[in-house]
């Protein structure tokens, strides 16, 4: 294993289900993953450890990698974008909701094998692992698998709120063109995750002059990022449009 030393990770990948749960049927027309075609990996300009974001070196010994998050870096390739945006909006059908996001999907890769493919890509798992410097392997749980967050149908209302994520190093990449939308900007916020619970709690708002907002240039970039070191959400849209993420 790269960077800290740990134990106690699943150190192989599981297969995925040979059979879909009940009420997962597959979409019935999609185009087929091709990661010669669909894939454009480029690096990041610049990577940013949990040391950057304020974190002490205590904390940062209690995670498995000292990165924190990456500047914008490109996934797809344009016609991979196009393909993935066509998946996405085949999968729009099945959105429902919780408490943070209104209208989501999840265990789209039951139903998408290009999804799937995308996301279980040897290619793209060695990639992010090189990037943050730790041997990963696709999460194990397929509901976990490229999670589909769309925007909310009232205007203004955010797509997701301020939070850390439960999984440990994840990916948000835009299916759509965010230069085509107004607002929809995802935000990570440049501090802890300790300063931004002790914000909520006290009712005051985060320090503006630490929310970053990167430029996305168009659709299949992203972001790789400790998600549950790092304090992140999606805003709203300022007037109608389409903003969907993976």
């Amino acid at each position: 294993m790269k960077g800290h030393e740990m134990s106690s990770y699943l150190a192989q990948e599981l297969p995925f289900p040979v059979h879909s749960p009940e009420g997962f049927p597959p979409l019935e027309s999609e185009p087929v993953f091709d990661a010669s075609k669909h894939l454009q990996l480029e690096k990041p300009e610049h990577i940013f450890s949990l040391a950057d974001l304020g974190y002490d070196a205590e904390s940062i010994a209690q995670c498995p990698t000292a990165f924190g998050a990456t500047s914008v870096f490109r996934i797809l390739s344009p016609e991979g974008a196009a393909a993935m945006l066509d998946v996405a909006h085949q999968l729009e059908a099945f959105t429902t909701s919780n408490a943070r996001i209104a209208r989501n999907v999840r265990g789209g890769t039951y139903r998408s094998k290009f999804l799937r493919d995308l996301c279980l890509n040897p290619e793209v798992t060695a990639f992010m692992s090189d990037i943050c410097e730790l041997d990963l392997l696709p999460h194990t749980i397929p509901h976990q698998l490229g999670h589909m967050n769309y925007n909310p149908e009232t205007v203004g209302e955010n797509v997701d709120k301020w939070h850390v994520d439960t999984l440990r190093i994840d990916y948000v990449m835009f299916v759509t063109d965010p230069k085509s939308v107004e607002g929809g900007e995802f935000q990570y916020y440049k501090g802890t995750k300790e300063e931004f619970l002790a914000s909520r709690k006290s009712g005051a708002p985060l320090d503006e002059q630490k929310v970053v907002s990167p430029d996305m240039p168009g659709p299949g970039y992203g972001i790789l990022q400790q998600g549950n070191m790092v304090v992140h959400r999606a805003k709203g849209l300022s007037a109608p449009g389409e903003r969907i993420t993976m």
